[in-house]
């Protein structure tokens, strides 16, 4: 795909086959078209094949199915101007992140009498995925969910007290 209309039209097919509304889908390929007509990046190279990308923006790259009954789950509610404080607390108290979705931050730990492991997260803006993510990788951090731009990473906390289970 060496056309970047082809592909922000095929992103722009992909977002909407997962649901998102017109408006916000609009609002998506035009942040893109302006990044790569500011950048010169290709967006195949920087964001990866369309179908992924809509999926990892939407936050539907996660696994989904049955409950592993090894873990309890914890759904919190959320917005990108208070999740970074509840993120801290969760992580303090052995939650661990697996996905982020529509104002909700879901996660888990492990049932038991082991206290859980403390979490560290981080959240980085930016629609150069690719990029992103390496870099955030070389530092440690393990990507954990992602809402439109924003994208999420954890990393275990060994500096952090023993959790307050709750």
């Amino acid at each position: 795909m060496t056309d970047d209309r082809i592909y922000l039209a095929a992103l722009e097919r992909a977002l909407k086959q997962r649901g998102l509304d017109e408006f916000r889908t609009a609002e998506v390929i035009r942040e893109m078209a302006d990044h790569v007509a500011e950048s010169g990046d290709r967006p195949l190279e920087a964001f990866g094949e369309p179908e992924q990308y809509a999926a990892a923006l939407l936050g539907a790259d996660q696994p989904e199915g049955e409950a592993d009954r090894r873990y309890e789950a914890r759904t919190s509610r959320a917005t990108a101007a208070d999740e970074m404080e509840i993120l801290a607390e969760l992580g303090r108290d052995g939650w661990e992140l697996t996905g982020v979705r529509d104002f909700g931050l879901h996660a888990r730990r492990p049932r038991g009498s082991q206290p859980p492991e403390a979490w560290r997260y981080a959240r980085r803006s930016g629609i150069r995925r690719v990029p992103l993510l390496a870099e955030m990788q070389a530092e440690g951090w393990t990507p954990c969910g992602r809402w439109l731009t924003f994208h999420y990473f954890k990393r275990p906390d060994a500096d952090t007290p023993q959790p307050h289970i709750r």
